[in-house]
């Protein structure tokens, strides 16, 4: 039996983005109409529920904004967290 001397690299990691291990992955969280009555989410940066989430994250908010979804949009509510908060998974 013959091993091999080289360790075997894994895929390829080049051209991708690497995130650290602690950074915390956040969600879009789901809110209901009526729930939206309350808050208010008309005032806020929106796009279609359509629409890529990744890609917004990606080209425009950046991994850290907090997310709502509600009827047929989605919303940015980073600049009220406890918004993103009140709303369920």
């Amino acid at each position: 039996m013959v091993f091999p001397t080289k360790r075997l690299k894994g895929a390829s990691q080049e051209g991708k983005e690497l995130k650290p291990k602690n950074e915390m992955i956040m969600r879009v969280r789901r809110m209901t109409i009526e729930q939206d009555m309350g808050a208010g989410l008309s005032h806020f940066p929106n796009f279609h529920k359509t629409g890529s989430v990744r890609g917004m994250r990606k080209l425009y908010y950046g991994s850290k904004y907090l997310l709502v979804h509600c009827g047929n949009y989605i919303y940015n509510v980073s600049s009220e967290a406890q918004i993103y908060y009140q709303a369920t998974f």
